[in-house]
């Protein structure tokens, strides 16, 4: 990516806008880490470079992902947890503290126990916390595995850049991570409430029922899967009219996690009776902000009264009542 031993400004700021639009265009955090990681270590002349998701609960640093040339060299530092009762030093300063450290294979360093240090390879490594609004989101370490490297303050400074955006791009992805897991909770919560739930894909196309749907239409996942659910239900007005899929949904864009008015139809069972529901749709969105499923749920309502033509004594009759 970039040649010679010392890098310019211009390098420096085109790698920073690099880091800004791999964090921003890619939706999946995974894909953010595996990007960084290969191009952080350029910015600084090291061959490695790991990231780890700090667990405030488990006080534990996890790896997330790793690089080096050589694939052995990054594996094996995928493979071991940083507890903070075994490296409290390390962990207080750049956890706690918030502060990046250099460590070194020296015989006075007590930073990374020495098994660590010798299964690793280290010969000197940068310890850099990732930071988020305060709040600590993971360490990201940097090294040669080749020879000694001196970290300069400059090169401190460049990763510390890049580290921030990391740690943006972590908080975003938990806070995504979050709000998936509770629109989750909202559709088992909708399926477990109402008397039927249809899953459809983007097609309008059943991909899944809820359980209490067999019971209540009468028919079986396999006779919905891959069909248009308007189609096999065909619902129906109180007029005999078709009612059209979207009339559910509404016109305007629906919230993520937010049901729609819809509207009451007759749907079609399996036995070819009828039963007049309130069918409104629930859109679950995935981390992209595109509907990864759409829910229509099914609850039973009471059938309207047919209002009785007046005559005219009986329209008559109306008006005097109402003077």
């Amino acid at each position: 990516m970039f040649e010679g031993r010392d890098l310019g400004e211009t390098q420096v700021l085109a790698a920073f806008i690099g880091v800004s639009e791999i964090v921003g265009n890619l939706t999946e955090l995974q894909e953010v880490l595996k990007t960084v990681v290969r191009i952080a270590p350029q910015l600084v002349r090291v061959d490695r470079c790991a990231i780890f998701l700090y667990d405030h609960r488990g006080k534990v640093c996890i790896p997330a992902e790793a690089y080096s040339p050589r694939p052995a060299l990054a594996e094996v530092m995928m493979e071991r947890n940083l507890r903070e009762d075994e490296i409290p030093k390390l962990i207080n300063k750049v956890v706690h503290q918030k502060l990046p450290s250099v460590i070194r294979n020296l015989p006075q360093e007590d930073m990374l126990p020495r098994e660590i240090i010798k299964s690793w390879e280290v010969k000197s490594m940068l310890v850099i916390p990732l930071v988020s609004k305060g709040q600590i989101q993971g360490i990201m370490t940097l090294d040669s595995t080749t020879s000694q490297h001196y970290f300069t303050s400059r090169e401190i400074n460049i990763v510390t850049g890049i580290a921030n955006q990391i740690a943006t791009a972590i908080e975003n992805g938990k806070l995504q991570e979050e709000s998936l897991r509770a629109f989750e909770r909202i559709g088992d919560i909708v399926e477990d409430l109402s008397d039927a739930v249809l899953k459809v894909d983007g097609r309008m196309r059943v991909s899944g029922l809820s359980p209490q749907t067999e019971k209540f239409l009468g028919w079986k996942e396999k006779d919905l899967i891959g069909e248009s659910w308007a189609k096999v239900l065909k619902p129906m007005d109180v007029n005999g009219r078709l009612v059209e899929e979207m009339d559910f949904v509404g016109r305007g864009p629906l919230v993520n996690g937010e049901m729609s008015k819809g509207r009451k139809a007759f749907i079609v069972k399996k036995n070819a009776g009828k039963v007049f529901c309130r069918i409104r749709a629930l859109p679950l969105r995935n981390r992209t902000g595109q509907p990864s499923r759409l829910l229509f749920v099914f609850e039973k309502a009471a059938i309207p009264k047919k209002r009785k033509k007046r005559g005219k004594e009986g329209e008559l009759k109306a008006i005097v009542e109402r003077t």
